[in-house]
């Protein structure tokens, strides 16, 4: 799922380190622990402000996790 964020804000002329803002909705909080440990350390040293969540009925698609960011622009 970081990756695909990475990749997408690099095409859009953004980096990991510019995003400002993250929103997680994870399909079962008991996978937050191992969510936090991806998490960790894919922003540079300035961490964005994060949200997260638990989706009441699961995340669209069947998948275990969705993300959505907010990020600066050179």
């Amino acid at each position: 799922m970081l990756k695909e964020l990475q990749k997408g804000l690099e095409s859009n002329g953004s980096s990991m380190e510019q995003v400002l803002k993250v929103n997680v909705y994870l399909a079962d909080l008991d996978d937050y622990k191992g969510m936090n440990e991806v998490f960790r350390g894919r922003f540079g040293k300035n961490p964005p402000v994060r949200t997260t969540v638990a989706t009441y009925g699961g995340v669209p698609g069947n998948s275990l996790v969705e993300m959505d960011c907010i990020a600066a622009v050179d």
